[in-house]
């Protein structure tokens, strides 16, 4: 299996959004399996503030997926039935409020989201 990766600049371009894609072959024998159908956000925050994570899928309501303590990292799943595109909300404890561009996954992807250190 085959990683690529693409680096996203944002227009606050201090919160680093990576998405690593899983290239893999497609097999009409295989049964479906309803974990390939998700997509992994894995979020680091490097800040010292406490940051709640927010997710938005095709320009729909914007969700809430869960809080990342300051200097810690999480795993979150989300279930994905096409390719779509998503976009991450981060609101910093008694901060700002940084939201990321769409970019494109499919299921089985892993999203890597970074909030660094000098937000």
């Amino acid at each position: 299996m085959r990683t690529r990766r693409v680096a996203l600049t944002l227009i606050v371009p201090s919160l680093a959004v990576v998405l690593a894609c899983g290239l893999r072959e497609a097999d009409l024998d295989e049964e479906w399996d309803p974990e390939e159908d998700t997509v992994v956000i894995h979020v680091r925050n490097q800040n010292t503030r406490q940051a709640i994570v927010h997710f938005q899928q095709d320009g729909g309501i914007m969700r809430r997926l869960g809080e990342v303590t300051s200097l810690s990292e999480r795993f979150f799943e989300e279930d994905l039935w096409l390719g779509m595109s998503v976009r991450f909300q981060i609101r910093l404890l008694a901060g700002p409020t940084h939201l990321t561009p769409e970019i494109m996954v499919s299921p089985g992807d892993t999203i890597e989201v970074t909030i660094p250190a000098h937000l």
